[in-house]
C-alpha cells in the first residue's frame, strides 16, 4: 500500500490510521495492557475514532473508545501546520519535532496519558505533513537533521531481550515475541523517517549530511529487537537508504557483514539475522558478473560460517536464498558451499541435519559434474550415514532424495566408485533400523536403484555380501580369542584359590593358640591395597586377649583422639565437624587463633573465617564461646569453628586450616598447643594435631579436600617464616598446599581473592599497603530502560572519614575529588567510586564509610538504578570482593554500602571496643559489607546515620543465615 504521494505506508494504512490504532492501545487501561501483547491492525478506524459502526445482522455495535483531552500539554500550545503560512511551516515543523524527543513510560498505563496522546497526534500531523509536502518541496538540511534527532531520541536505546533457555533456538518452538511497549509512538517515528527519505525528488546531498554512518549503524543494530514489527520496518528503511544514497552502500554492506560474522562467532541469538540476510540478498542481486574477489569473500567469510550456529533454523531460508544467488552468478561456488557443509556436519543436532540435507539437494544440481566427482567420497559417505541414522526424520529425509530421477542419475553417474558404500548402508538399514516407515522407504529406494542400473546394483550387492562374510569371520575369530582368555583366567584363579585355602588353615591354628579369631581380610583388598595412609577398618587387627575390649574408633576408622605426623590423611564422611585450638598459658601471654579458608577448584578464596568474621555461609560458622568437652583439652580455647561439609557448594574443593599467634605473643609461648577435630557430638574427637616446637607465628596445619568418595583430612604442618595472618602467607605457603591438593591447578598459578559470597555484615581482611599500594572501592549498576536522556544520571559515591571518636574528618566526593589518601573517579554512567591509598590516609582516621546517593528524586522514584552492587578492585584489575545492594522502601535515597576500619588484629575482646583504636605492628584494615539504606539526599545528610553505624560492633551487623545457625545449634549452644 502507498499514500497519494507514492510514499509507502505500514500495512497499507495512512498515518492517521496508524495513530488511531495506537491511541486505542494506551487510551484505556485495557488497551495499554494489550499494547505489548497483540499486533496492531485488529480494530477498524470507525470503531477507534468513535464513529458509529455499521450494524451486522445478529451483532451488537461496538462501543466507541473515549478520546483523551490534550489541553494543557506543550503539544496543544502549538498551532497546526496547515493553519500557518507556508513561510512559517519549517520553523513550526522543527518545534514540533523537538517536542517529540520527550519520552514517556508505557509500562505505566495511567501515567501521562494527555502527554502521550498529544505526542501521538503531533507525530501523526508530522507524518501527514511530510507526505503532502514531499511532492512539491523538499525538506531542508535543518529539518532533515531534526527528523534524525527525533529518531535517535525515540529509537536508539538498550534492547531488552526475552530470556531463552539453552535448547530454545535448537528446538525451534518460538514463543510469543516480546513486543515493544512504546510502539504506539515508535511506529510513527519510523514512519516519519521512511516517508522523509522515500520521495523520488529527495535532495541526496542533504540526506548524505543528515544520515551519516553512525546513524545508519545504530539503525542496523536495532534490527536485533525482539519485536518483529520493528525489525520489518527497519529492514524497509535500511533498504531504502541503500537504494537512495550510493555513498553509504559499501558501508551498509560491510556493517551487515560484521553483524552476521559476530552472530556466527557468538553464542547469543541474534533476532534480526533473517532481516539482515534479506537486505544482503538484495545487495547480492546487484553484484556484477564475473564476481570480484571482494564479493566472493562475502560467501566464504560470512555466509558459510553462519551454517555453524545452533539456531540455524531461525534464518536458514534467507541464508539459502543468498547462497543460491551466489551460485547462480558463479556455479563453481556451489561446490565450496557443499564441501563446507560436509566438513561442519552437525552430528548431534538432528534439526540442523535436515536443513543441511535440503540445502545440498538444492545446490548439487548447480554444481558442475567435475566438482561432484571430486566430492564423491565425502558425499557418498555422508549419504550412507544419513539413510541409516537413528533419528527417523533424518533417515526419511535422506531416503526422499532418491525419489528425484535427476538426483539418482547424477549420483549413479558421478559416484560409481563409492556407490557400494551407499548400497551397504541401505541393506543394513532394511534389517537393523528401528522405525517401520524407514524400512518401507528403504525397500522402495533399493527397488528404484535396481531398476535404474541393474549392472551397478548387482556389483555393489556382491561387494556388500563379501563385506558381511568378512565381518562374520572376524567376529568368530574374536570370540575364539576371548574364550581362550577366559579359560586361562579360570585356571589361574582355581590355582590361587587352592593356595589361599592352604594358608587359611595355617592361620587358624595360630589364632587358636592366642585365644580367638581375628576378622578376615577381603581377597579383593589383599590384591588391591589402598595407597592412602588412612587406617582401614577392614585390615587385619592384632590378636586380643579375651579379657580386653577392642579400642573404640570413629567413622573414619581412626582411634578417637589419635594424632598424626605430617603427610597423614583420613577419609571423613560428608557431615558437620568442629575445629578448635587449645593451649596452656605460659610465662608470656599469647592468643592463638584458628582461621579457615574456603578455596574453589580454580584457586580462588571465596570464604574465610577469622576473629573479625565468624560466618561464611553456607559452609563455615565460628562460635567464639564454643568449647568441646574433651579430656585432652587445654586451659585456653580459641572457640569452635563448625565445618558444614554437607552444605558446601560444588565449587568449593579445599578447606585450609591456618593457625596463627596474635595479641603480641608467639606460638612457641603456647604450651601443649594442639588443633582438635571433633564430630557432631562435642565429646567425640577425630584427631588431634599437636603443634610441637612451632617457631613461626603462622602456618597451615591441615587441609580438607573434596574427593569422589567424600572429603579427605590431610595433616600439613607447613609454617611460614614471617607473618601473623593468613593474608601474610598466601604465597607461597598456602598456595603450595592448595596446588598440591588440586592437580588441575597450574604450578605457576597463584591464589586469588574472590569474596563474591559476602552476606550483610560480612568482613574481609584487606591486603597490607606493602602488598596492595591502593585499591578502588565503588558502586556499579545498570540503567533501567525507563530512564530518559534528561534523567540519565547515576549514584553519587562518597567516601566519608571518621576519627577514633566518631567525629567527621572530611569526605572524598564528586564535588571534592581529592582528599588525603583518596581520589574520586569522577562521574560515570554505570559506575563511580574512590581510589584509596590507606598508607597515605590521616593517622587519626579510624573508619571510612562508602555511601551512594541517587542524583535526583525522579531517578529514585522510577527505580532507574537496577542491580546495584559494591565492589573492591586491586591495582591489577582483579575484583577482591563484590556483593549486591537492595532498597527497603521508596523513601530510601541511597545506601551505606560498606565501611573500612582498622583494628589491632587478634586482640581478645576487641569487638567491644569498636572505635577503631589500634596500636602496635599488628594493625590491619578490614572491609565490612553493610548494605544499609539511608534517607539523606546527600552525603552530608547521611553523616548521622553513618555515625550510628560507627558505634555498632562488626559482630552485631553480621546476618548469620537461619539454616546455618540452626545447624550449629544442634551440636553446640552459641
Amino acid at each position: 500500500g502507498g499514500s497519494a504521494t507514492g510514499a509507502p505506508s505500514l500495512g497499507g494504512r495512512s498515518a492517521s490510521d496508524v495513530g488511531s490504532v495506537n491511541s486505542a492501545r494506551f487510551g484505556s487501561p485495557e488497551g495499554a495492557k494489550k499494547s505489548g501483547q497483540a499486533p496492531e491492525g485488529k480494530k477498524k478506524r470507525s470503531d477507534i475514532d468513535g464513529a458509529k459502526p455499521k450494524k451486522d445482522e445478529g451483532k451488537k455495535p461496538k462501543q466507541a473508545i473515549p478520546a483523551i483531552a490534550t489541553d494543557g500539554t506543550p503539544y496543544a500550545e502549538l498551532a497546526k501546520l496547515k493553519d500557518v503560512p507556508i513561510e512559517q511551516q519549517p520553523e513550526l515543523f522543527c518545534k514540533k519535532l523537538r517536542l517529540c524527543c520527550e519520552l514517556y513510560d508505557f509500562r505505566l498505563a495511567e501515567a501521562s496519558l494527555p502527554e502521550k496522546e498529544g505526542k501521538r497526534q503531533t507525530l501523526v500531523e508530522l507524518v501527514e505533513f511530510v507526505s503532502m509536502s514531499s511532492g512539491r518541496c523538499a525538506l531542508g538540511e535543518n529539518e532533515m537533521r531534526q527528523v534524525v534527532n527525533v529518531v535517535g531520541a525515540n529509537a536508539f536505546r538498550t534492547l531488552v531481550k526475552r530470556e531463552r533457555l539453552a535448547n530454545d533456538p535448537i528446538d525451534g518452538d518460538e514463543e510469543e515475541p516480546l513486543l515493544e511497549p512504546a510502539w504506539p509512538h515508535l511506529e510513527l517515528v519510523y514512519e516519519l523517517l521512511l516517508r522523509t527519505i522515500s520521495p523520488k525528488d529527495i535532495d541526496i546531498g542533504v540526506a548524505q549530511i543528515a544520515l551519516d554512518k553512525t546513524f545508519v549503524q545504530k539503525l542496523l543494530e536495532l534490527i536485533d529487537s525482539d519485536d518483529p514489527r520493528e525489525r520489518e520496518i527497519l529492514k524497509t528503511i535500511v533498504s531504502k537508504i541503500h537504494s537512495k544514497i550510493s555513498s553509504l552502500r559499501s558501508f551498509i554492506r560491510r556493517t551487515i557483514q560484521n553483524l552476521c560474522l559476530q552472530a556466527a562467532m557468538d553464542a547469543e541469538v541474534h533476532n534480526g539475522l533473517s532481516e539482515l540476510l534479506e537486505i544482503m540478498s538484495r545487495i547480492i542481486s546487484g553484484f556484477t558478473t564475473p564476481l570480484k574477489d571482494e564479493s566472493r569473500e562475502v560467501l566464504h567469510k560470512v555466509l558459510i560460517p553462519l551454517h555453524k550456529v545452533e539456531w540455524l533454523g531461525m534464518f536458514h531460508t534467507q541464508l539459502l536464498e543468498c547462497t543460491k544467488k551466489f551460485t547462480e552468478k558463479e556455479p563453481r561456488l556451489a561446490s565450496d558451499v557443499v564441501e563446507a557443509l560436509l566438513k561442519c556436519w552437525p552430528f548431534s543436532i538432528s534439526s540442523k541435519q535436515l536443513l543441511f540435507i535440503s540445502e545440498i539437494e538444492d545446490l548439487i544440481f548447480l554444481m558442475p559434474v567435475a566438482d561432484v566427482q571430486r566430492l564423491q567420497v565425502q558425499l557418498a559417505r555422508r549419504l550412507a550415514i544419513c539413510v541409516s541414522y537413528p533419528n527417523s526424520d533424518v533417515a526419511e529425509k535422506a531416503l526422499m532424495l532418491w525419489k528425484s530421477d535427476k538426483f539418482t542419475k547424477l549420483l549413479m553417474s558421478s559416484c560409481r566408485e563409492q556407490f557400494p558404500e551407499i548400497i551397504s548402508a541401505l541393506y543394513d538399514n532394511a534389517t537393523q533400523h528401528w522405525q517401520g516407515g524407514v524400512h518401507t522407504r528403504t525397500f522402495d529406494v533399493l527397488k528404484v536403484l535396481m531398476q535404474k542400473d541393474p549392472e551397478l546394483f548387482d556389483a555393489c550387492s556382491a561387494k556388500h555380501r563379501k563385506r558381511v562374510e568378512e565381518c562374520e569371520r572376524q567376529d568368530l575369530i574374536r570370540e575364539q580369542r576371548w574364550a581362550k582368555l577366559q579359560e586361562m583366567h579360570d585356571r589361574k584363579m582355581t590355582a590361587a584359590a587352592a593356595g589361599w585355602a592352604q594358608n587359611d588353615k595355617g592361620s587358624m591354628v595360630v589364632e587358636a593358640t592366642v585365644g580367638g579369631p581375628s576378622p578376615r581380610r577381603d581377597r579383593s583388598e589383599m590384591m588391591s591395597p589402598r595407597r592412602d595412609s588412612a587406617p582401614s577398618t577392614a585390615a587385619r587387627s592384632p590378636p586380643m586377649s579375651p579379657d580386653k575390649t577392642e579400642t573404640p574408633r570413629t567413622s573414619t576408622g581412626a582411634p578417637y583422639g589419635s594424632s598424626a605426623s605430617p603427610g597423614g590423611s583420613w577419609r571423613i564422611n560428608s557431615q558437620r565437624y568442629g575445629a578448635c585450638v587449645s593451649w596452656d598459658q605460659g610465662d608470656t601471654k599469647v592468643d592463638v587463633s584458628l582461621q579457615v579458608l574456603a578455596v574453589t577448584g580454580a584457586g580462588r578464596i571465596v570464604g574465610a573465617i577469622h576473629e573479625e568474621n565468624r560466618s561464611s555461609a553456607p559452609t563455615l560458622l565460628h562460635s567464639p564461646d564454643g568449647r568441646p568437652a574433651l579430656a585432652g583439652l587445654r586451659g585456653r580455647c580459641s572457640g569452635l569453628t563448625w565445618l558444614n561439609l554437607d552444605a558446601a557448594p560444588e565449587e568449593i574443593s579445599v578447606l585450609v586450616l591456618v593457625v596463627c599467634a596474635s595479641g603480641g605473643g608467639k606460638l612457641a609461648d603456647a604450651a601443649a598447643c594442639a588443633v582438635h577435630i571433633v564430630e557432631e557430638a562435642t565429646d567425640v574427637e577425630i584427631v588431634s594435631l599437636p603443634l610441637e616446637q612451632a617457631r613461626a607465628d603462622v602456618g597451615v596445619v591441615a587441609s580438607i579436600k573434596r574427593s569422589p568418595q567424600g572429603w579427605d583430612l590431610c595433616r600439613v604442618g607447613d609454617f611460614a617464616k614471617t607473618g601473623r595472618h593468613f593474608m601474610d602467607i598466601l604465597e607461597p605457603c598456602i598456595g603450595k598446599v592448595v596446588r598440591e591438593a588440586l592437580p588441575t591447578m597450574s604450578k605457576k598459578q597463584k591464589l586469588a581473592l574472590a569474596f563474591f559470597r559476602l552476606q550483610d555484615g560480612g568482613v574481609v581482611c584487606l591486603p597490607t599497603p606493602s602488598v596492595c599500594k591502593w585499591f578502588f572501592v565503588g558502586l556499579s549498576w545498570d540503567i533501567s530502560p525507563t530512564v530518559t536522556n534528561s534523567d540519565r544520571a547515576a549514584l553519587n559515591v562518597t567516601a566519608i572519614y571518621f576519627d577514633q571518636q566518631g567525629q567527621l574528618l572530611g569526605a572524598c566526593s564528586p564535588s571534592n575529588a581529592s582528599a588525603p589518601g583518596a581520589r574520586h573517579s569522577g562521574d560515570g554512567s554505570l559506575s563511580q567510586g574512590v581510589i584509596l591509598d590507606l598508607a597515605a590516609a590521616p593517622a587519626d582516621m579510624a573508619q571510612i564509610f562508602v555511601v551512594g546517593h541517587f542524583s535526583n528524586e525522579r531517578l529514585a522514584a522510577l527505580d532507574g538504578i537496577q542491580r546495584p552492587h559494591c565492589c573492591l578492585i586491586d591495582p591489577m584489575g582483579s575484583e577482591l570482593l563484590r556483593y549486591g545492594l537492595s532498597r527497603r522502601s521508596q523513601m530510601d535515597r541511597g545506601f551505606l554500602a560498606g565501611r573500612i576500619y582498622k583494628r589491632e588484629y587478634g586482640c581478645r575482646g576487641s569487638h567491644g571496643n569498636n572505635n577503631g583504636a589500634s596500636t602496635g605492628s599488628t594493625c590491619r584494615w578490614f572491609f565490612q559489607a553493610l548494605n544499609q539504606p539511608c534517607t539523606g539526599d546527600t552525603w552530608e545528610a547521611s553523616v548521622e546515620e553513618a555515625q550510628r553505624v560507627f558505634k555498632t560492633p562488626p559482630d552485631a551487623l553480621l546476618d548469620v543465615p537461619e539454616a546455618l545457625l540452626n545447624a550449629a545449634h544442634c551440636v553446640v549452644s552459641l
